[in-house]
């Protein structure tokens, strides 16, 4: 099974399977939300999605980029709003 990632930029991959791609990278979006205290999981996803939205501007898919774009500045916004909590080291 191809990333969803992968899907998107697919020359081959039929409507339904992009847009099948779109929903997992939403379902990966709210995952990350979700598990916003593992800070390495939640940049990873974030970095994914950058690179996704980068490479839709360079293929001129500007509808594509577009919602790239406007996810990857929802989830910088959430880390604005929700930074990871740092424990304190116990003396």
């Amino acid at each position: 099974m191809r990333t969803p990632y992968s899907t998107l930029f697919d020359q081959e991959a039929s409507k339904d399977e992009v847009n099948d791609a779109r929903y997992e990278v939403l379902e990966e979006i709210a995952e990350a939300k979700h598990e916003r205290d593992d800070k390495t999981y939640f940049l990873e996803v974030w970095q994914k999605i950058e690179e996704a939205t980068l490479i839709a501007y360079k293929q001129g898919d500007y509808e594509l980029y577009d919602f790239m774009k406007n996810n990857w500045e929802l989830m910088k916004l959430h880390a604005e709003k929700n930074p990871v909590q740092r424990k304190r080291l116990q003396p």
